[in-house]
């Protein structure tokens, strides 16, 4: 039997009570399968009416969830919202020594997150951000770590260098940020 989800915003509930069993995908137009959640020995489908983007999970497979809980998110496309950072357009700006570039690595093993439960991104290229500022969190074992930015000054945000909600490993890179905060032909 195919049940429509919950959805608020980006967030995706839960229509009934049972285990979940996902289906992280990207979703196109028309009524897409998300989940599926077993109750009572039936299987039920959990839909979606599409929208450009992929589903993300924010619950575990097996989980039982109650009407209404978050079972997952909408991530809009992947490329009209995520700007990676290209190494060779960083090396090429004259305006920007390799001096004023760094990059920010992950702190621990788990899968890279940057966006928000509403799908948007924390930086996005070419923002100014502040000393202090979240900008992705690494998700491991049911926690969450954030990754602020720690430079002394606000800086120039250039860009995620992998897919949010895949897997990254400690050490390496998150993003790179410029310390040059005038425009630098973004």
């Amino acid at each position: 039997m195919k049940l429509p989800c919950i959805r608020s915003g980006h967030r995706i509930l839960s229509p009934i009570v049972g285990y979940i069993s996902h289906k992280t995908r990207s979703i196109a137009p028309g009524s897409e399968e998300i989940a599926t959640i077993r109750r009572l020995g039936q299987i039920f489908s959990i839909t979606i009416e599409g929208e450009l983007g992929r589903y993300i999970a924010d619950v575990a497979n097996g989980t039982y969830l109650g009407v209404g809980v978050q079972i997952g998110h909408i991530e809009r496309d992947e490329t009209s919202n995520i700007d990676r950072f290209d190494s060779e357009s960083v090396e090429d700006n004259s305006a920007i020594g390799d001096e004023h570039v760094f990059s920010i690595l992950a702190p621990v093993s788990g899968f890279l997150i940057y966006t928000t439960a509403n799908g948007e991104p924390y930086c996005k290229k070419g923002d100014i951000i502040a000393p202090g500022m979240c900008i992705a969190a690494v998700e491991f074992m049911k926690l969450r770590v954030e990754i602020p930015y720690e430079g002394a000054n606000a800086g120039t945000f250039l860009g995620y260098s992998q897919a949010s909600s895949t897997r990254i490993e400690a050490g390496t890179v998150v993003c790179r940020i410029c310390d040059v905060v005038e425009r630098i032909g973004i």
